[in-house]
């Protein structure tokens, strides 16, 4: 099989390729013959069916496999050999080959595929350019919010004889003129109308409450979220109904004692509130390292993004694109996504160019590292970080990095790999650093990534 590479710019080329009935087809008959050694047909004894009647029945989907093959394994083959740097995967040019023009006999057949070719580049690393970033201080007032939140995260949780405004009512639902019963809780304060709240403030465990249910609970959403049914049943829902209240149950700020010192930080950690304080402190830096490693990465990524030019082939970027969506996409889907595409591509590029400049490397510990560590901080978040030794979270690491075929090992190393390309470019530029207390840094990420 004869193949030429035809460079037609920078970043893109054909591939012209001669393929003749030699390049394909000994294999064909090959497999036809491995074919006939293998089919069970009745009138036949096994391996003794005629090749005539094989090729019949199975010769033309095997041609197209065979054809197909050759063509791929031989393509694959000449950019190895040629050491042809390229992105994505040789693009046919034409229409398909069918199994008809194969079979017919053809001597030789020329076939062009389109090539989205790595373009070469230069850029300079040194300190003239500045990226800003920031040190986190963590300011009193920021213990003191953090702390105030932490309370009504961790409430102080107890049962009342008495109904308050804020207070979580348990008890049976009953409409007096109808059958509808459910046993549910009512949060008071945010389910009941304002100027409905003084029928229950005030009452008493084992006290029955009658109301009106449309003109107590808020709207349609609220009560079909209080009974758990349809939206269009609770629409129909209405009338008079009869609350026996079963429990009272009332969230109060938590105290600083140590109850609360272990659930936030973990058993005896911290004795007392000075020393909770500071270890709080030390917690909050430690939470927002991530976040701020992530606004230095982005940060380095634009400026790279910004610096270094080079030309990639739009419209065969288009089709690689058009070819990615699952379903059947537009012209104008594919213009839409077609910046955020290209902004990938090119940074895959450049990111992948200072790797193998700066002879970096990701090992399968640093996978490993990160997926614990990952796991972990999802553990803390929910209280469950100090439960679980080594080998457990050898476990889950495994789990993890196994799960989806495999897609979260490499959603963990390709950050790993943008981590260190951070890494060698911070070492290489001039990394501006502000001093900023936590609700400006909140202000920053929000304004970078869209969140709180």
């Amino acid at each position: 099989m004869d193949i030429q590479l035809e460079k037609q710019s920078e970043a893109y080329g054909v591939l012209k390729v001669k393929v003749t009935e030699a390049d394909y087809h000994p294999e064909f008959n090959k497999q036809l013959k491995a074919y006939g050694k293998k089919v069970n047909l009745k009138g036949f004894r096994p391996g003794k069916v005629p090749a005539s009647l094989i090729k019949k029945m199975y010769g033309k989907e095997l041609l197209q496999e065979v054809f197909n093959k050759a063509v791929s394994e031989n393509l694959q083959k000449y950019l190895k050999e040629n050491e042809v740097k390229h992105l994505f995967y040789p693009y046919y040019k034409g229409e398909p080959v069918t199994p008809e023009e194969l079979q017919g006999g053809i001597e030789e057949l020329n076939l062009e595929f389109e090539m989205c070719l790595t373009p070469e580049f230069s850029y300079e690393l040194n300190k003239k350019q500045k990226v800003k970033s920031y040190d986190l201080e963590i300011s009193d007032a920021d213990v003191e919010k953090t702390v105030n939140k932490l309370k009504e995260s961790y409430p102080k949780v107890s049962q009342v004889e008495e109904i308050a405004e804020e207070d979580y009512v348990k008890g049976v639902f009953k409409q007096v003129d109808g059958e509808f019963e459910k046993d549910t809780l009512l949060p008071i304060a945010t389910m009941v109308k304002e100027e409905a709240k003084e029928q229950f403030v005030g009452k008493k465990k084992g006290e029955k409450i009658e109301f009106t249910l449309e003109e107590v609970i808020i709207d349609a959403g609220k009560v079909k979220n209080l009974f758990g049914i349809e939206l269009e049943e609770a629409e129909n829902l209405k009338g008079k109904f009869e609350l026996e209240v079963t429990e009272i149950t009332r969230n109060e700020p938590a105290q600083l004692d140590q109850d609360f010192f272990d659930m936030v930080l973990g058993k005896d950690v911290a004795k007392d509130e000075t020393e909770f304080t500071e270890k709080l402190k030390e917690q909050l830096k430690k939470n927002n390292e991530n976040g701020l490693e992530s606004l230095l990465n982005k940060r380095i990524r634009e400026k790279l993004l910004n610096k270094i030019e080079f030309e990639l082939p739009e419209e065969l970027l288009k089709k690689f694109l058009k070819d990615s969506f699952k379903e059947e996409s537009t012209e104008e889907q594919v213009e839409e996504q077609y910046p955020k595409f290209l902004e990938e591509v090119k940074w895959n590029v450049i990111s992948t160019r200072l790797f193998d400049d700066a002879e970096l490397k990701v090992e399968e510990a640093d996978i490993r590292s990160k997926a614990k560590e990952l796991i972990q901080s999802s553990f803390m978040g929910y209280g469950m970080a100090q439960q679980f030794d080594d080998e457990m979270l050898d476990g889950f690491v495994d789990n993890y990095l196994r799960h989806e075929n495999g897609k979260n090992y490499e959603q963990v190393y390709n950050t790993i790999f943008n981590e260190k390309i951070a890494e060698y470019v911070s070492g290489k530029i001039k990394v501006e650093k502000e001093s900023v207390d936590l609700e400006k840094l909140e202000e920053v990420f929000k304004e970078e990534f869209g969140q709180n």
